[in-house]
């Protein structure tokens, strides 16, 4: 394990857009953990920015949730996540096919919610912070979003509840 005198950020889908536009940003006063599907885009971030890449597959159950046990065996602590992977698969209600819209829910929601479930502890003990990423789809819907939508309305409503609920630990 190295210990980090730094706060320690994890940044999912951090390989590129405003996942890597926040680590970019983050890595000013904290160690940056970057995790996504492709390891170059993660690597060319920490190229620039120091920190760690971690390849994993948020549409998978165990990588949401073993994501934080490597960045706390890593740098020994957690003060920042943010929620920031997601996917978009446009197709009509009548025409989107079951695993299309289970796997958008899947890495756009119930990944975030495993994440900052693993999380929570460990950002609690740094009185840390969650940081989830919406959209507009999560108000306004378009055609072909309507999987894309849900899932995004689902982590507002997420984020406000850890707001509520881990208030009392310190965790903003």
């Amino acid at each position: 394990m190295t210990q980090s005198d730094r706060p320690v950020a994890l940044v999912t889908g951090g390989g590129s857009g405003i996942g890597a536009a926040i680590a970019r940003m983050l890595a000013k006063d904290h160690a940056i953990v970057v995790c996504g599907r492709r390891i170059e885009p993660l690597q060319a971030i920490v190229d620039r920015t120091g920190g760690l890449a971690l390849q994993a597959d948020l549409s998978q159950v165990r990588p949401s949730i073993d994501i934080v046990q490597q960045v706390v065996d890593r740098f020994g602590r957690l003060d920042a996540l943010v929620l920031n992977a997601g996917i978009v698969e446009p197709a009509a209600v009548a025409d989107m096919a079951l695993d299309s819209w289970q796997r958008q829910i899947m890495v756009n929601l119930t990944s975030p919610f495993l994440t900052a479930q693993a999380a929570l502890p460990h950002l609690a003990r740094q009185k840390g912070a969650i940081v989830g990423i919406a959209s507009a789809a999560a108000k306004h819907t378009g055609a072909g979003l309507a999987a894309y939508g849900v899932s995004k309305a689902g982590m507002v409503r997420l984020m406000q509840s850890i707001a509520f609920e881990a208030a009392a630990v310190g965790v903003r």
